[in-house]
């Protein structure tokens, strides 16, 4: 699920299903939410390995290798860097019980290029 999320911010071409993923993680609950916030920054970190040059043998998510590596290619260091800002943002936000259906849907928007 997550690494496509990670696809459609790249392209940022569908609206809908990125409102779908977020009203997905939205209506987790507050733990299995934060949980799949840290499965996206191990995503995130194996995009910034393959976009710095390392191989696959370097990252943790191997199981995705190739679309991580299509995904590295087609986003760069500056992208992602912007990417793990915003959602380290969300999850500081978390703290101050925002709603997170509404603050996903905001933040997959405005990364994607939509909003």
């Amino acid at each position: 699920m997550l690494i496509n999320l990670l696809e459609l911010l790249a392209t940022g071409e569908n609206r809908f299903r990125l409102m779908k993923a977020a009203e997905y993680l939205g209506k987790k609950e507050r733990e299995e939410f934060e949980q799949e916030l840290d499965l996206l920054n191990r995503l995130l970190r194996d995009l910034f390995l393959l976009a710095s040059g390392s191989t696959r043998e370097a990252i943790v998510n191997i199981d995705v290798a190739d679309k991580l590596e299509q995904l590295a290619a087609a986003t760069g260091i500056s992208e992602l860097t912007n990417w793990a800002e915003q959602f380290n943002e969300l999850r500081a936000r978390l703290r101050f019980n925002v709603n997170r259906q509404l603050a996903t849907e905001a933040l997959l928007l405005s990364l994607s290029g939509v909003g």
